[in-house]
Order: structure tokens, then sequence, then C-alpha cells
């Protein structure tokens, strides 16, 4: 899940939102090299060699200097540090020649040269000055574009009011050099401050020039595929600034791999606005439709731009997990090479191959196997829009409401497989599938498994493509829903499923989005350990061979709050205050470990018991709490210091839920050892009346009478879940 506010949780599922997108269009070529920053006029300060890191914004600190109205003692400054290498935020060129009393600065003016290669063409600078009004900004300044000695392009600008000025509509062709020269200031006594320059367009996109954005993203667990993300846009286009067809616009710049950073906005019930990461997604060829007054870029993400490009193969080949990941990325250029993340666990995990089986295929193909044999998974981070590989971890999802969906969730099941066949270096191995009645079998060749212990290991991998149901749900759409997730669903049967998350669809247009079809799966194999026991009551665990286990400690749920009384009420007069009561109590804590054990060593577990329910409020009166379950522990370790799962905690492989929220006001939910209890139905309310009697006199009565509360249930008893 994407993290996000507990304001974000409630604002994304209230009955009205308003919601927003963005996109940050960086137009470089994605071979570019900056190989040097000099200027004639350079200050203590300055980072002038980060000046062309891509991005917006800078430092938030203003440091005070000896500049007129720069040393000012009202907290808005502060005092330079001894260390300046402990900056945060963005520095970028900072002079130290101060411009005169009208802003200009004495020849020779201030500039900065930015040496680079793997340039085809450029047509656009755009140049991101100080937004702080102590700073100011280049009032004229020249920018000058070079291959080797001969000048391309020369522009002069006066007279600047901007922070960000795009200097474009021009050609050049195989640049080398480009130099900004600085004439005057915006401000007296100031020195030349410039946070960013960038080689080509890097602009934000927003609702005003945005039509719609529709993205899609997809995983695998298996490492039989490797699907990829996309992401489609469409923009205004209204002065043809996007025109393939005619000479020397900014379009003749795009190329595959230039980078469009996406990200959707929800506002918040304070009326302030919380941004999240959608991803980073890439241009591919021919990866545009022209209309006449729009333009739409489908784009494809990190995993995408792999599957199209050819692995060179490295002169030494790497030996880990990591070593791999790098090589796969370099093949997309050098400026890509870095641009993975693989969790710590599985970095150093030995990966060996030949050259002769690993040349002639893609990336992607590359990358799949690797995951395959390592128990791996491929997916895009969000945050960075790198390549992220990681074992698939247990990790808490959102919650789909019936008042979320537009229809029902569909279920269905899963292919069937018979039997898995790996080669190996000498011979093959086969391996029972999940139904051998299945008329499908499958062969793997797979450059990184040599012996029958690497096939034992990938088979994991693959079998987590058969078997089990998937399910599909149509709903309002949550932009903090990440594939991998496990989420819950409730159905129109009054309980709740919980499956992994492996693709979703998150289209907004014109500021809209609604019926998101998204589909989730439920694995018999998903899990990396053979075996899984359920310890209830207490006694002694003995751990049946040495080695790794998993431990899930799950404490007694809490019971169930009593329904509150009902009210008396006059005739038709509506009820505004229900008396309290009628909540399901909370599931017990959950602690989750992994540990070493020996064989035969012996482990003292105790299950916590089920808290007591609440009682049912009397008429008029609030329902009571039920009470907390009991402490589980085995061993040293204790549900004591664990964490509640309001959706509960689901095996995947067998369906049932643990530690699950019990039930609100007499529901009932599928929740296994650790459930909260129910809570109790709220009382029926109480009408008084009036009517004349033989008096002449009108008088009151009671036409029916407000009942009490019904009680809640108990929790239920804790347990402990056992995998090796």
């Amino acid at each position: 899940m994407i993290q996000h506010s507990a304001a974000y949780s409630e604002a994304v599922v209230a009955d009205s939102r308003r919601q927003y997108v963005r996109a940050i269009f960086d137009l470089a070529d994605p071979d570019m090299e900056v190989t040097g920053v000099t200027s004639n006029d350079e200050g203590a300060l300055s980072d002038a060699d980060n000046v062309t890191a891509r991005g917006s914004g800078e430092a938030d600190a203003t440091l005070a200097t000896l500049e007129r109205n720069r040393w000012i003692l009202d907290g808005t400054q502060v005092i330079a540090p001894d260390d300046l290498t402990g900056r945060t935020g963005q520095v970028g060129w900072e002079g130290a020649a101060l411009s005169g009393d009208d802003g200009a600065y004495p020849y020779p003016a201030p500039y900065i040269e930015i040496a680079f290669k793997n340039v085809e063409i450029l047509q656009a600078v755009t140049l991101q000055f100080s937004t702080k009004d102590v700073n100011g900004f280049p009032d004229t300044f020249t920018v000058e574009v070079w291959a080797g000695e001969t000048s391309l392009f020369s522009r002069t600008v006066t007279g600047n009011k901007d922070t960000t000025v795009v200097v474009d509509g021009f050609v050049a062709n195989y640049p080398t050099k480009l130099r900004l020269t600085v004439s005057k200031w915006s401000l007296p006594r100031r020195v030349v401050r410039i946070p960013r320059i960038l080689l080509g367009l890097y602009e934000t996109w927003d609702g005003s020039v945005i039509q719609s954005v529709d993205v899609y993203t997809e995983v695998t667990f298996s490492g039989l595929k490797i699907p990829y993300s996309t992401c489609t846009i469409t923009v205004e286009n209204k002065d043809h600034r996007f025109d393939p067809y005619a000479p020397n616009t900014i379009f003749t710049s795009v190329e595959d791999r230039q980078k469009i950073v996406v990200e959707y906005g929800l506002r918040l019930a304070d009326g302030s606005t919380e941004w999240l990461p959608a991803g980073t997604y890439f241009q591919q060829s021919a990866g545009w439709t022209l209309q006449d007054l729009t333009v739409q870029w489908d784009l494809l993400d990190i995993i995408g731009a792999l599957t199209k490009r050819r692995f060179v193969v490295p002169d030494t080949l790497p030996t880990t997990l990591s070593g791999w990941l790098e090589a796969v990325m370099s093949s997309l250029g050098s400026n890509f090479t870095n641009d993975y993340i693989v969790d710590s666990d599985v970095a150093s995990i030995s990966v060996t191959s030949t050259k002769d089986k690993v040349s002639d295929k893609r990336c992607g193909e590359i990358l799949r196997f690797l995951c395959m044999a390592t128990n791996t998974w491929p997916r895009q981070d969000f945050a960075t829009g790198y390549l992220r590989v990681g074992k698939l971890q247990r990790l808490e999802g959102n919650r789909v409401t019936l008042d979320d969906m537009s229809k029902y969730p569909e279920m269905s099941a899963n292919d069937d497989i018979a039997d898995i066949t790996f080669k190996l270096d000498d011979g093959e191995v086969t391996f029972a599938g999940n139904n051998t009645e299945s008329e499908v079998s499958l062969s793997v060749d797979n450059p990184f498994v040599h012996t029958q212990a690497d096939a034992q290991k990938a088979v994991i991998s693959c079998l987590f493509e058969y078997g089990g149901r998937s399910f599909s749900v149509t709903s309002r759409g949550n932009p903090s829903s990440e594939c991998g997730d496990i989420m819950a669903v409730d159905t129109q049967f009054g309980s709740a499923i919980s499956a992994r998350l492996y693709k979703q669809q998150l289209a907004l247009d014109e500021g809209v989005m609604r019926d998101m079809p998204s589909l989730l799966v439920q694995s018999p194999n998903d899990s990396a350990y053979a075996n899984k026991e359920v310890l209830t009551g207490s006694g002694t665990w003995t751990a049946p061979k040495a080695g790794t286990i998993k431990i899930t400690v799950i404490g007694g749920g809490t019971g169930g709050v009593g329904g509150g009384g009902g009210n008396m009420l006059w005739g038709d007069q509506f009820d505004p205050e229900d008396n309290a009561g009628g909540i399901g109590g909370d599931g017990g804590k959950v602690v989750i470990i992994e540990t070493a054990a020996t064989l035969g060593q012996q482990f003292a577990y105790s299950c916590g018991a089920g808290g007591a329910k609440g009682a049912g409020g009397a008429a008029r009166k609030d329902g009571s709490p039920g009470t907390e379950g009991g402490v589980t522990t085995f061993g040293q370790f204790s549900s004591e210091n664990g964490k509640l799962y309001t959706s509960g905690l689901m095996d995947i492989q067998s369906g049932a839920v643990y530690a699950q929220k019990g039930a609100d006001y007499g529901g009932t939910v599928s929740g296994l050892y650790g459930s909260g209890g129910s809570g109790g139905k709220q009382g029926r309310d109480g009408k008084y009346a009036q009517r004349k009697g033989e008096d002449g006199i009108w008088h009151t009565y009671a036409a029916a009478k407000a009942t009490a509360g019904t009680d809640g249930t108990d929790g239920k008893p804790g347990c402990v879940i056992l995998e090796w």
C-alpha cells in the first residue's frame, strides 16, 4: 500500500470526493551525460556541479549573507553551517560578484558552462530560478548552445519577471556545451543564484492541460511471464506545440525512454490536497496519437521499457541477483544503471549462468528468469519509478466495501496444471502440479536453473500461477492501493474475502474516477513454507526439524459491545442520537516473526481466551463494552507487542481469516481464531401517543415500548500458526 495519511483514508471513501492529476513532462535525451560544469564566478556556498539535477524546487533554508538586506534577525534566515556538505535541498550555482545598484553586473558578467555528450538534438532549455523574494532572479541573461567551438544558438532575454523560463524555438544538432550568462539581476547588491539549469523541456502539467489519464498496473508473482504497467495521458494541443509534421517543433525531440512522472491528488476534509505517486512512465516508439486539439501519449513503466530492450551481455558475468539487475538496467543506457532497488535480504543471492545462455535475449526475459530462480517478484517502485525486486510480503491493503462497488465481486477458478518440467545442466526434472487430472503441462528452460535444488526453488514461483481463485472487483478506485497488497473485499453474502491484488486500473477523466476494475488472486502456493500447524489452548510444541520457522502469534479477540437500548419517540419523530453500542470488538493483536529452531527444540505456548461480551443496554441506556481478549504467547514471543489488523489476517492457502474485527450491530463475519465478537443489535425505539379520554382531556400513553439492546458476542480465543 502506498503510504498516506488517516485523513486520506477518510476522504477516499467519502460520499463525494475531489480528485486531481498532475504530471512532470521530462523531454531530455535519455543518453545525455554531463561531463563538466565550470563558471567564472562561483561563491563559497555554491554547488554548481548539481545545477543540472533534474527536478524542481530549491533548498528550504535561506542562508544569511553580507549582501544588502540578507542578514535579517527575524528568524527567516540562518547562519551557514561550517560543513556545507550537510545541506539539504537543491542549491545549484551561486556566484560571488555583486550586482550594482541598478542590478547590472560588472564586465565580465557571471556565466556558467555545462559540457555534455550523447545528445543528438536539443530544442529547449529549462531555467529554474529562485522563488524566494529575498534572492531575486535574472533580469537580463543570454543562453548560448555550442557544438565544440561552433555556435549553434544564442538568445538574450531582457526584462524577465518569471522564476521558470523555457528557452525554445530552436534546433541544435549534436550540441556539446551550454553557457548561461547573467548580465543583470532583479535586485541590487545580489550574487547570482540559479538552482537548476535543465537541458531539454521540463515542466509540470495539471488539470488545465491534462484532459484524462489512465493508469493500468499489472504484476506477476510467478516468473512465467513479465507483464508491465501502462499510462495513457491525453493533453491539450491547441497551439499545435506537439506537431510531428511541422519542421523543427519540440516533437522532434521526443524519443524512447524519456519519462513522465504521474501523481494523483485528493482533496482532504480540511481543504488541503494530498498527492500520491501514480508511477513513472516512459515514451515508446510511435507511442502517441495526434488529434486536432489533443495529443495522446501511450507510455510504459520501467518493466515495459525493459521488455523491448535487448540484453547487453557484460564482459564479466555477475554472480548475484543485485549484479544481474544492474546488468539488466545498464542495457537501457548508462543513465539507468542504478535505477533499481533490490531488497537487502535477497540482493546477495548467488545467481550464475553462461554467456551463451543469456545471449540474444530481451531484458524482460532475463528479469523474469531471475525472479523465478530467486523466488522474488518485479514491480515498479512508485515513489522513484525504479525497478524493484524482492520477496513477496504479507502487506495489508485497503478494504473495499459494497458501498464502493458498482457491482458485486465475481469469482472464478484459476487454471490447473498437471506438472512442470525444468531443463537442467545434466538432464531434466519434473514436479507435480496442483492437479494431476489437468491436461496442462509446462516445460521451463531457465538460464539460471542448473541443478535439481535450483529447480525445487524455482517451481515454488511457477506454481503461484495455478490453482486457487481469482476475484474481479469493480469499484470507485483507490490510488493508495498497490499491486501485491492483500485486500479485503466485502461480498453480497455478508462475508468478506481477502486476496492479493495483481491488476488494477485507475483512470481520471475530467476529474472523475469511477467503475475501476481490479483483479485479485488467492493462490494455494502463496507461501514459502511446506508445512503448517495451528495451535490452540496451551502446551508445548516440539520443532520437527532444524531450520527457519515462521510464527504468527494471535491474541484473543475483544468481546462485542452490547447494543444500545431504544429511545421513546413522539409520533414519527426522528431519533438523531441512538444510544451508544453495537460495535464489533477488535481482533486480537498479531505478531509475525521468523526465527531459527533446532531439531527437537521445545516451545511453551498459551493461547489467550476470547474477551467477554458486553451486555445490551436497557431502554434509553448505552450498551456495555466487551472485555479485551487474553494475551497469546509462544516461547519468548507475545501478542501483547503486536498490531491490529482491522480486515483480519488471511491464510491465502486456505482462505481462512484470523484476528478480524467483529461485525457491528448483530452482523456476522467469517473470522476464525482471534477475531472480535459481534456487536449487539440496537434496541427498538418506542413511541408515545395521545388520545382523548371520556373526560375530554388528552392523555399521553406508550403506544410501543422501547426495548433493550441485545448482548454482543464473546471474542474468539487466540492461536499460534506455525509454518516451516
